[in-house]
């Protein structure tokens, strides 16, 4: 008796189910306020020591998203 040599069965591959990629929102930008010296309006672009030495600028105070109000008087 001689064997007989059996192809094996092909199996057929099943593609796994896709997955949900959830999509990041996107920032919404943030409305430009004017720059000025009225109310609501934004300091143009500042910087100052302070007495102790540490320098305060317009980006630090936006960073840290506090309300900041400053009063300057001067006399010319």
């Amino acid at each position: 008796p001689t064997a007989t040599a059996v192809p094996p069965t092909p199996t057929a591959t099943v593609p796994p189910p896709p997955t949900a990629t959830a999509v990041p929102p996107t920032p919404t930008p943030a409305p430009a306020v004017p720059i000025g010296n009225n109310v609501g309006e934004r300091a143009p672009d500042f910087e100052m020591t302070l007495e102790d030495g540490s320098v305060v600028t317009l980006a630090s105070l936006i960073a840290a998203e506090r309300p900041t109000f400053l009063f300057f008087f001067a006399t010319f």
